[in-house]
């Protein structure tokens, strides 16, 4: 049976190692009780002002690891970004071209998204396969089957676990679409 699996829920399962919420996401609310018997961090992580985050950890190690690395680190930088990418489990080609994106908007249209075993996060169409590759290999379970999703613009596309030769007709579907030539 393939199932998709909500963020909170991949983190409650023990497959996503940690999760970053606004106080008023409804996932948040809707787990409150049980995210708040984690280790977390609430303080100087906010992404933007008026609202409070919350950033929730498998266990302390990890928590711990997030504290030393982002000590010093201005919130909002490209190096904060690039720890909190980290933390969160995203592909690190796709951490990559995230923090690019900060310095060079132009980059955005190269942008496709992924969402597989509640991990949601964007990475280049330049590095859609091993960008997939990594969240297969990272994340895949025996007991559960999930398709991965790719996003290109507006529209969402199934991709079977390992399907290589979908993914590179997807890479070359949204090459077509972007008004940008990558060599």
């Amino acid at each position: 049976m393939v199932i998709d699996i909500r963020e909170v829920d991949a983190f409650l399962l023990g497959i996503k190692p940690a999760v970053y919420y606004c106080v008023e996401d409804p996932q948040f609310q809707h787990s409150r009780d049980q995210l708040m018997t984690y280790p977390f961090v609430n303080k100087n992580i906010n992404l933007y002002d008026g609202t409070d985050f919350f950033l929730f950890f498998q266990n302390e190690d990890l928590k711990q690891k997030f504290l030393g690395q982002s000590k010093g680190v201005k919130v909002r930088s490209n190096k904060f970004h690039r720890i909190l990418g980290e933390t969160l489990g995203y592909p690190p080609k796709a951490v990559d071209f995230y923090v690019q994106c900060l310095d060079k908007k132009e980059l955005e249209q190269l942008k496709v998204g992924m969402h597989y075993m509640g991990i949601h996060c964007s990475g280049s169409v330049v590095d859609l396969v091993e960008n997939a590759l990594w969240l297969w290999d990272t994340y895949s379970r025996s007991d559960v089957h999930s398709l991965l999703e790719v996003r290109i613009d507006s529209s969402f596309y199934s991709v079977n676990c390992k399907d290589i030769e979908r993914l590179k007709e997807l890479q070359d579907l949204a090459l077509s679409t972007k008004a940008v030539h990558v060599e």
